[in-house]
């Protein structure tokens, strides 16, 4: 068995378990967008981030600010046996053994605070930067899932280009082996023709089989980022209605006010301001309201009161200054205010590399696009020389390797042309999440 039958058994045994593999899976055809949403409701980051979000909206109350009275019932008893001896000024004298005694206290009280150096008001607010925060956490995840799925999209489409050319690229060499072996049947072509052309064929089948492969790696890959929990065959619609891209200037400008970790950092510096406020409340004094209605009832067998019965209302106001605690409270403010500088620091820092991140994908994108220009009109000229050249191959006015040499030529000039449209568009998409303009797209 020669060199060809054993690739061709081999690449029909491959075609075949792959076919039973596909018949297997449920198929999925999706577009751009419904994959966008698919990904979006199946990701356990988002959905993760939504019960963040829930917490930090549960918590944000003004009654966990410190803001509402704390209204509470308390009750006690106590029970004693006590040995007495009691000696008078007369020279009376009582003893009294195992004398029982009970104490019944009960009421129902409130303690409010109001007023603890505007505590309660800066940890208000904090709550509510908190809730910002988590929603800012959630829109981070988001634009990295979208991000991640139009990348993981456009990888499949380019790979189909690629397999289509791989297609063609075979087809001409199976008709350029079926030319070679009616050469030689009828005597006008040496066995070598024959030899070279099968070898090319090969070739090409190896190359689809290998482009199959990738193209079934990719759709893993989909499918595992689009979170599928069965094994699915996914069909995409090459047909994308990208959108045109912002421009330049407005990209930058709406990179320092919608630019996602930027956002963050902002939101988190609010935050410590209010954590500041509040450590500073801690110099300033506690003014609280206690009222309550008081039942208090004692038994003593050996007093001179046998019982004592008492109930009713009470009010008060307790004023808290700390004076003194080991100076804690400047500690706290002060390492406080510190993390606020790390926090403008990190806002600076991330300001600066995104900015240059930003200029450098812009400068590359401008680049491509030139280089695109050329590349699509020197995908014309290849077809035109692939054409040209298989004419006169059909005449014999041309070898099997010049005609080769123009068809891999033909190949590696659309094959970098894929490249660099997919290039384009990851570049696009970075952009895009960059400047936080990717969910508006």
């Amino acid at each position: 068995m020669n060199l060809f039958n054993k690739i061709l058994i081999i690449g029909i045994l491959f075609s075949y378990s792959g076919f039973l593999t596909a018949q297997e899976k449920p198929r999925l055809e999706i577009s751009l967008n419904e994959a966008i949403q698919i990904g979006l409701e199946n990701n356990y980051g988002i959905r993760m981030a939504d019960i963040s979000r829930q917490i930090a909206t549960n918590n944000n109350t003004f009654g966990n600010a410190g803001f509402y009275p704390r209204i509470y019932l308390q009750a006690g008893q106590g029970n004693n046996l006590t040995n007495t001896r009691q000696l008078f000024f007369d020279d009376r004298t009582i003893n009294q053994n195992n004398a029982y005694s009970n104490n019944l206290n009960s009421g129902i009280f409130a303690d409010w605070i109001f007023f603890d150096g505007f505590r309660m008001q800066a940890a208000k607010r904090r709550f509510e930067e908190t809730v910002a925060l988590s929603e800012l956490e959630r829109q981070a995840v988001m634009e990295q899932t979208v991000a991640d799925i139009v990348n993981a999209y456009f990888s499949i489409v380019q790979q189909l280009k690629f397999l289509d050319l791989t297609r063609e690229s075979l087809r001409l060499s199976k008709e350029r082996l079926d030319l070679a072996r009616s050469k030689e049947k009828i005597g006008s072509a040496a066995g070598v023709s024959t030899l070279q052309s099968t070898i090319d064929y090969n070739n090409d089948s190896l190359t689809m089989l290998n482009q199959l492969i990738q193209l079934d790696v990719l759709k893993n890959q989909m499918a595992q980022t689009l979170q599928l929990k069965v094994s699915t065959e996914i069909t995409v619609d090459t047909t994308i209605n990208w959108p045109t891209l912002p421009g330049y200037d407005q990209i930058l400008t709406s990179f320092i006010n919608q630019n996602v970790q930027l956002k963050q950092l902002r939101s988190q510096a609010k935050i410590n301001e209010f954590l500041v406020k509040e450590a500073i409340s801690l110099r300033l004094p506690v003014l609280t309201l206690t009222s309550g209605i008081n039942f208090n009832v004692s038994q003593n067998q050996a007093g001179f009161v046998v019982q004592n019965l008492g109930y009713g209302p009470s009010i008060g106001v307790t004023l808290t200054q700390n004076i003194y605690n080991g100076n804690n409270v400047k500690r706290e403010i002060e390492n406080t205010r510190l993390n606020g500088e790390i926090l403008q620091l990190q806002l600076e820092e991330s300001q600066t590399l995104q900015t240059r991140q930003l200029d450098i994908l812009i400068d590359q994108h401008k680049s491509l696009d030139q280089i695109l220009n050329v590349q699509r009109s020197n995908i014309d000229f290849t077809k035109q020389s692939l054409d040209i050249a298989l004419q006169r191959y059909r005449l014999g006015a041309i070898t099997d390797i010049e005609f080769r040499e123009i068809q891999l030529l033909n190949i590696s000039a659309a094959n970098q042309l894929y490249q660099t449209e997919l290039l384009k568009r990851q570049l696009e998409i970075e952009m895009l999440r960059i400047s936080g303009n990717l969910m508006q797209r």
